[in-house]
């Protein structure tokens, strides 16, 4: 698998500054444990990790265990792990990432723990996280290397923070059932303790036990934003993938995003006005997590793009379908519970290329045939 390494100019030199943990050595050790977990990346990387991190946490305890997480995640951790010490990290530094303050001060806080065993979940290491992983210290460290996405100067030398590592996957799983986040997950477990676990095994699986209210007409539930404007989902196929669908079935719409998002979700909503046989289109971009679990398990189907919301419906196991970019094939998905997921794209030469595209827009999603997605979301409506 070929996947283009995600470069800024002088990449090399940033990882090298900032992966060098003097701060840390000098800093006093105030508390022993016996195992870190790191897992500092966004909410959909968290939830795909989640069952990996369960099982370590099974294996050593909760009160052996520290769980190293990203702020963006920190209120999930603390849902799926309430027991577990946290330490928060930051994804990002500031001055675009060469801010050398806060990557000492955040090695100084790590400095202050000392683990028997540190286990890497986090397979791509942007430079705050190569430096915050450089900065704990443990007797042994396990882990990935050799990322797609990592620089090849990078993949040279991180090794050396490594005592136990084992290469990230290539193969791609033909069945589409695990993704090779999943993969990789299994490879670390499998380097860590006794037993052979299955990237199978490892796939999230949750359940909403909230009342659920018994809506007037079907509701589809679109999340059409990203953190990323090349893996966002454009009006235009939104409007084609309606109106297919209100040919044949009468729902309802649930815009479904961040608050930050409200403007871009009003534009859609009077976009979707045109449709003039589809049903009410309500905008909901102020749920907290519970809320969004509950609101989803109402939707008769999800229409979403690869974001945390289209894993949390996969792992709540509802009819959904995710709309995704080339830019990565294969690493967060596709992934499924069953048949009622499936992911969507439009295959291109330029596969894989790790964000940097070269068209104006993201062909690969906007490609996408309407029809193609209708047709699968009209089976979840009538169960046909």
């Amino acid at each position: 698998m070929k996947i283009r390494p995600k470069a800024r100019p002088l990449d090399w030199l940033r990882y090298d500054l900032l992966a060098r943990p003097r701060s840390a050595e000098r800093v006093r050790i105030e508390k022993h444990k016996p195992l870190a977990i790191f897992k500092a990346e966004r909410l959909g990387d968290f939830l795909l990790a989640q069952p990996a991190i369960q099982r370590l946490v099974e294996s050593y305890g909760a009160a052996n265990s520290t769980l190293i997480v990203s702020r963006a995640c920190r209120a999930l951790a603390d849902r799926f792990f309430p027991g577990v010490e946290k330490i928060e990290v930051a994804l990002e530094f500031s001055w675009d990432d060469w801010n050398w303050v806060e990557a000492r001060r955040q090695a100084e806080a790590l400095g202050r723990f000392h683990f028997e065993k540190a286990v890497c979940l986090t397979h791509h290491r942007k430079p705050a996280l190569w430096s915050a992983w450089a900065s704990i210290r443990a007797e042994q460290k396990i882990g990935l290397v050799e990322h797609p996405w990592m620089l090849p100067g990078v993949r040279r030398v991180e090794r050396q923070h490594f005592d136990l590592h084992a290469p990230y996957p290539r193969q791609v799983p033909p069945d589409g059932a695990t993704c090779l986040e999943l993969e990789a997950h299994a490879a670390v477990l499998n380097i860590c303790g006794p037993g052979l676990i299955n990237a199978s095994e490892l796939r999230p699986r949750l359940k909403c036990d909230l009342p659920q209210p018994v809506a007037k007409k079907p509701v589809l539930g679109i999340v059409p934003g990203t953190s990323s404007r090349l893996k966002s989902l454009p009006d235009e196929l939104i409007g084609l993938t309606c109106g297919q669908l209100a040919e044949s079935n009468t729902f309802d719409v649930w815009l479904i995003g961040e608050a930050v998002q409200c403007g871009a979700l009003e534009r859609l909503r009077a976009h979707l006005a045109r449709i003039s046989k589809l049903g009410s289109v309500r905008i909901c971009c102020e749920w907290d997590l519970k809320q969004l679990e509950t609101g989803l398990a109402q939707c008769a189907a999800v229409l979403s793009a690869d974001t945390f919301t289209a894993h949390l419906a996969t792992a709540l196991d509802l009819p959904v379908a995710v709309l995704a970019t080339g830019a990565h094939p294969g690493v967060f998905g596709p992934w499924r519970n069953s048949g009622r997921q499936r992911w969507f794209t439009h295959e291109m030469d330029c596969f894989g290329c790790g964000w940097c595209c070269i068209h104006p827009s993201a062909l690969c999603i906007e490609q996408i045939d309407p029809r193609a997605v209708s047709a699968f979301l009209t089976v979840a409506f009538t169960g046909k």
